[in-house]
């Protein structure tokens, strides 16, 4: 995996925050303030565990995040 760049925003203005894996790998992201669209009657399911880091996703979550079901499970933004 690598680091997220200014040019995969798509010349939008992001907040560059380190995204840490449970396994101790750092990346850098940038966080978009985005809304999109979901469909209706699809439910987007997660589990942290008590530090937030992702544990388990359901299909819709895992479409929605735009990450893969490996990238999926991370430590939460600090």
């Amino acid at each position: 995996m690598r680091d997220m760049t200014l040019d995969d925003l798509g010349g939008q203005v992001g907040i560059e925050r380190r995204l840490a894996y449970a396994d101790g790998t750092l990346r850098r992201v940038f966080v978009v303030d985005r809304e999109v669209p979901f469909p209706d009657g699809r439910l987007i399911v997660s589990r942290t565990d008590l530090t937030g880091v992702i544990t388990r996703e359901n299909d819709s979550f895992v479409s929605m995040s735009g990450w893969s079901m490996h990238e999926a499970v991370y430590a939460a933004m600090g």
